[in-house]
This record gives structure tokens, sequence and C-alpha cells, in this order.
């Protein structure tokens, strides 16, 4: 293992940080298992702060640590990336980065279905954003991704924004690390790993509900397509409170104005539904989106009408984009996602009935939730599910319980962090 740090080390040095992001820099670092971490000078004893793949406060200072399982101990690439994602994380910390989502408003995210038909729509656009080489398609997509965003904005209000906190930290980190495998020359990797996300947004799969796990997508494609359409996303990280689409959705305007001026392309203005004039969708687009506009305006994305296959969607991105055969493009999927938000809530339903299939102890606490991994907790009304770990706080002697997975707490308030119990 002290051979496996010693080469992550060595790759780590060979990145120039300031290209990823103006500003970063390295971290120190630490890769670990259940029995043993590995610092850069010492090997200790396995110590319960470290947790996950994360950043953390160590000896007084920020310190990315990577978990080494035995399936990945010698996939050296993968756990280099990893650690430079994890180092971003530290620098978020080191700026005073505060905008961070709230896991457990996050577990209550609504299963409303226009919402994901829509948010699905949506992820496709930014799909095709990026499959097509025309820098001016490129923006024009983006104006179309913009107004899906802001009619879910009506639709579910600030459920959102969670949604745009994970893309701030998470999409960021998962940015950098898609971008420090260009630098570690690991082009062929960079090119998959850029399908695999772009396979993700395209798919009617439950992948599409995980609202927390296909933000780290979003955010990462979002970044990059923003990158490439040269939108400077500033005040920089710890001097906004807006996040990073609130402030990419004001340079949009500027794009929307910039794409349409002196351009007969009115067959791209009708991608709204009924023909309308190239002013008053540039207005349109500067004024928002709401439910009733939608209506009246159609769908952004009946454009795409009639299913087609995925390879001629791709062919299609690939040539470039004209109004005659956006006309005539195809989705590039049908997908019932009200068929996939079902089975998606039976799935949990089965879950934490399994987990009450055995003979489970309960034990009355009052307290709230300090700690957890927000990548393996599920919400069903006032239980949470938590198959790795969770840490209380007791109210009233504040000390802080960590119990180990599989556990189902119980909230006081379904969207609330106070609890009165778990099971065990």
């Amino acid at each position: 293992m002290r051979q496996l740090y010693l080469e992550v080390e060595r790759i780590i040095k060979s990145i120039d940080f300031n290209i990823l992001w103006k500003g970063f820099h390295p971290y120190p670092f630490a890769i670990y298992n259940t029995e043993t971490i590995w610092l850069e000078k010492e090997e200790i004893p396995y110590q319960p702060e470290f947790c996950a793949n994360t950043c953390i406060r160590f000896r007084g200072e920020l310190l990315a640590i990577w978990q080494i399982t035995e399936s990945e101990e010698w996939e050296l690439v993968n756990i280099a990336v990893g650690v430079v994602h994890e180092m971003f994380h530290c620098y978020q910390e080191e700026l005073g980065e505060s905008r961070y989502p709230d896991d457990l408003k996050i577990l209550s995210y609504p299963m409303e279905e226009r919402n994901f038909r829509v948010k699905l729509k949506e992820n496709r656009l930014l799909a095709a954003s990026m499959r097509t080489q025309d820098i001016n398609t490129r923006k024009k997509l983006l104006t179309y991704f913009k107004a899906c965003r802001q009619f879910r904005e009506e639709l579910i209000g600030d459920d959102i924004h969670q949604e745009y906190r994970v893309e701030t930290i998470e999409g960021a980190a998962e940015y950098i690390s898609l971008l420090a495998l260009k630098e570690m020359g690991e082009e062929m990797i960079y090119v998959q790993r850029l399908e695999e996300y772009m396979t993700v947004l395209e798919e009617g799969s439950a992948r599409q509900l995980d609202i927390r796990r296909i933000s780290y997508v979003t955010g990462a494609v979002l970044l990059l397509l923003l990158s490439q359409v040269r939108v400077h996303l500033t005040p920089g990280i710890g001097q906004t409170v807006d996040t990073f689409w609130e402030l990419a959705a004001k340079e949009c305007s500027k794009i929307t104005r910039e794409v349409y001026k002196d351009t007969n392309d009115n067959d791209l203005m009708k991608v709204l539904g009924e023909p309308c004039s190239q002013q008053e969708f540039i207005d349109y687009q500067q004024k928002g989106t709401n439910a009733e506009d939608l209506k009246e305006l159609k769908d952004i994305m009946k454009v795409l009408g009639e299913p087609c296959s995925q390879q001629e969607f791709i062919d299609y991105q690939q040539k470039g984009t004209n109004a005659e055969d956006l006309k005539e493009l195809k989705d590039i999927y049908s997908c019932d996602i009200g068929y996939v938000i079902e089975e998606y809530k039976e799935k949990q339903k089965e879950q934490i009935k399994l987990f009450f299939q055995e003979n489970r102890k309960k034990y009355i606490i009052e307290g709230f939730i300090s700690g957890y991994d927000p990548m393996n907790m599920i919400k069903l009304e006032r239980f949470i599910l938590c198959s790795h770990f969770i840490v209380i706080t007791e109210t009233d002697s504040k000390n802080q319980l960590v119990l180990n997975g599989p556990v189902v707490v119980q909230l006081k308030e379904s969207k609330g962090r106070e609890i009165n119990g778990y099971f065990k």
C-alpha cells in the first residue's frame, strides 16, 4: 500500500492544478482501509473520523482521504483522480464555500411526474449540447435547457435549489477530476467517462430519480459546457451564495441575444410550439418561464418529435443542427417516467420492509442527525434507512452516538432532522 501511495503522489505532482481551476492547489492526502491509514510520511492505525471518500480536518489541516477497497486496490488512475476530486473539496473548504446541499431535504425530494418528465428532457438537452461540435448549436441548446429549469423552478420551488447546490459542490469536484484525466494524459479514459455521463443523462432509468447522484453528472457536464461556450462564473467560490447554475442563468440571457441576433432562424424559435417572432423568443427567455407560459408555447422538447434510435440522435448531433433538421428530429428514447417513479418507490418500500423482517429492537432516544453517508440513505415518510452509518447527537448530553448500518432512524417530523428513536 505504501507503493500505491507513492504512485498516486507521483501522478498528483505531475498535474498543474492551476490549469484545472485558477488558484487550485494540491493538499495533503491519505489512503486507508479498515485497519491502516497511510499518510505522506507515516502509517497509523485506523481512526473513526476516516469515513468514506471526502475532505476532513486532521491534525489541524485539511486532508483529502480515499478509502481503498479490495476491488479497486490497484486501479491507480481512478484512485488518483478520486483524490484530486477530494482535494477540490479541501479547496472549497479553504475558500469558505457555503453552498452545500441539505442532504436530508434531498431525501424528501418530491417524486413529481411532470418534474421528472421535464428533467429528463433537460438532461437530454445537456447531453445533446455536448455531442454537437457546433458552438452556436451548443448555445441554442443551452437556452432551451434554461427554459426547462425555469419551468421546474415554478413546479417544485425550493427543492430544485438542492440540485443546484449538489452541482456546485460535487459536480464541480467531478468536473475537476474530468479535467485531471486530460492533464494526466489519459485522453481515452476521459472520453470514455464523458460518454458514460452522456448515457446516464439520456437514459430514462431510475438513475434520473436519484437526485444527489445525477447532480454529480449534470454539474460536471454543465461546467464543461459553460467553459466551452465561455460563460464565466463570477464571483468565485466563497464570495457568493448563488450556485453555479444561478450565476450561469444570468449569462444565458446574453447568450440568447447573441445567438438570435440578426437571424431569420424562425424554425428554431418554433421550438416552443406555435411560431413566435425573434424578439418574442428573446423576451420569453429573459422574463423567465412559468407553467402558464409553457402551456401557451407548448413543450420545449416537442421539437424532438417521435422516437428514434440513440445512434441516429448521436449522428444527428455530430453533423450539426439546422432549422430543417430540427423540425424532423426525433426523441432519443421513449420513456414512461411515471412507471419508473412507481417502480423506484416500490423498491424503496421493499428495502425498508426487508429491514424490518428481521428481529429489530427499538431504542428510544431524543437527539438529532449530525453525521451520515448521503449516498447510502433512503427515506419513507418519517423513517430513514442508513445502510452504511449515521451519527446521532443526544439532545441533553450532546454525546455523539455512531450507529453502523443497517439502521433505521425515526424522525420527529417528516422533513426535520430531530429523531425520537432508532431501530437496530
